[in-house]
């Protein structure tokens, strides 16, 4: 009667540790495919700015970014580079030098160093002989 409590017993515990293995290597899998996933929003975003600056003079673009940022990303623009974020992960990527304005709720624009925007945010991209300009617009 112990033998087979023991054998049962066994076969639970081993049953456990494969179980425990194979949810641990969906979860691995579901992590790389985020991972993938911010990757490849961040070189979209990549090349959309630069093929908006590289546009010439002339250019005005409004850009919603409910369209572009999962609800829970933020991407902050910084002279040179972004950072994309999405929970703990974090993808940094290239820009062109832009000229960063935030209007207020006023509707003053107000020129800052760095702006973090969310998927709920609009921005208004410019291009002039001067440079690009990239304006935060208050919904």
């Amino acid at each position: 009667m112990m033998e087979f409590f023991l054998s049962k017993f066994w076969a639970f515990l081993v049953s456990m540790v494969i179980m425990g293995v194979l949810v641990q290597g969906m979860q691995l899998e579901v992590q790389s495919d985020r991972d993938e996933a911010l990757n490849d929003l961040a070189e979209r975003l990549e090349r959309m700015l630069n093929d908006l600056a590289g546009a010439g003079p002339g250019l005005e673009a409004n850009i919603d970014l409910a369209q572009v940022l999962p609800s829970t990303a933020t991407l902050t623009l910084t002279s040179g580079f972004a950072s994309l974020e999405d929970r703990d992960r974090e993808v940094r990527f290239t820009v062109p030098v832009l000229t960063m304005n935030m209007e207020n709720e006023h509707g003053e624009i107000a020129e800052v160093e760095r702006l973090v925007l969310c998927w709920n945010d609009s921005l208004l991209f410019s291009n002039k002989a001067e440079g690009s300009t990239i304006t935060a617009i208050s919904r």
